[in-house]
């Protein structure tokens, strides 16, 4: 039997039909459904549970959606400050498995191709820094699947990649990788970081050259919400050599003699001869 449409109205009046809250509710002859008090009250915090969910929901992706959940961009100074004394470990950490990657796979390096060669190496790269994280106060390693990054004391936050010339690296289509390299954390590293210590997202990038291929380069990158470095730090190779200063040429020293004509010698025709 079809129900014609019911409104609800809310009444606690002695002549509702019921007050029970577990009674069934019938239309009544107008369309509209009568309940008692009790029966509303519940109504009304069920729906204020449903609205409450669904603002927090609508909050939290228009907050994302305009970039309001990036990460503080914190400047290079205090990143020297917090990650200076680590440095010379990271760099002797991707030189060593640069290294180990090179000479176990030379053979068949002709046969691999640069994605195989930078994920071969990461993998390299993330073991030894689990390793190191583990014995050093204030560095902390977490992984959550094909997901890793090193915290240090809390408040920065790192993953390995390797970078082009321009220092970007590769962001994979997932949400997660999309967030990081716009400097917003993802939900599955926020999860890491003690509650209410806001954290900026860096990259521990490496790349190699044709002039040094064994001594990659490394540095830290800071992007801004668009995706872009706010700040670059290089760690070792990356800035290039300062320009040599030349003193301009003047003219030639004569030896205080003053000019000097050359007669250069011609020659004869056969006439003349």
């Amino acid at each position: 039997m079809l129900v014609p449409p019911i409104a609800l109205r809310l009444s606690n009046l002695g002549s509702a039909p019921t007050d029970s809250p577990f009674e069934k509710l019938q239309p009544g002859a107008s369309g509209h459904v009568y309940v008692g008090a009790t029966t509303a009250r519940m109504v009304l915090e069920y729906f204020s549970l449903i609205w409450t969910g669904f603002s927090g929901r609508l909050q939290y992706g228009l907050v994302r959606g305009h970039g309001v959940r990036s990460m503080p961009v914190r400047p290079l100074a205090e990143a020297q400050d917090v990650i200076g004394p680590y440095t010379d470990a990271l760099v002797a950490i991707i030189e060593g498995a640069h290294s180990e990657f090179l000479e176990a796979c030379r053979p068949i390096l002709h046969k691999m191709n640069d994605r195989s060669k930078a994920s071969t190496v990461r993998d390299l790269i993330v073991d030894r820094l689990r390793i190191w994280a583990e014995a050093v106060p204030g560095v902390h390693f977490h992984q959550k699947g094909q997901l890793c990054w090193i915290c240090f004391q809390n408040n920065w936050i790192a993953r390995v990649k390797m970078m082009d010339d321009r220092f970007a690296v590769s962001v994979s289509p997932t949400e997660a990788s999309q967030e990081y390299n716009r400097n917003e954390t993802p939900d599955s590293v926020e999860t890491s970081l003690v509650e209410g210590a806001p954290a900026t997202l860096l990259y521990l990038g490496w790349r190699t050259t044709e002039n040094a291929p064994l001594r990659p380069d490394v540095s830290f990158v800071c992007n801004n919400i668009h995706a872009e470095p706010a700040w670059i730090w290089p760690l070792r190779g990356i800035e290039p050599p300062p320009a040599l200063e030349l003193e301009p040429l003047g003219p030639p020293d004569d030896g205080g003699e003053g000019e000097r004509r050359i007669k250069l010698p011609t020659k004869r025709t056969k006439r003349e001869a």
